[in-house]
């Protein structure tokens, strides 16, 4: 499988002949911006100020490299 960046945000990575990451469809569905947020740029769920990423999709990305 090959991975790429998301075009819209640039962090989160996906499949090769994907558009967008999750986190991106559902902004753009739901009129949201990740960044007026605390939440994990790849789940939505809510995090420390301070963190991009929640632990589970930590572990998650961290299995990829």
């Amino acid at each position: 499988m090959r991975y790429k960046r998301c075009p819209r945000c640039e962090i989160n990575f996906i499949l090769h002949e994907e558009e967008l990451c999750t986190v991106c469809k559902k902004e753009i569905e739901q009129g949201l911006h990740y960044e007026e947020e605390n939440n994990c740029a790849i789940c939505g769920e809510q995090i420390a100020e301070d963190e991009i990423y929640c632990q589970d999709c930590k572990l998650e990305i961290d299995k990829f490299f």
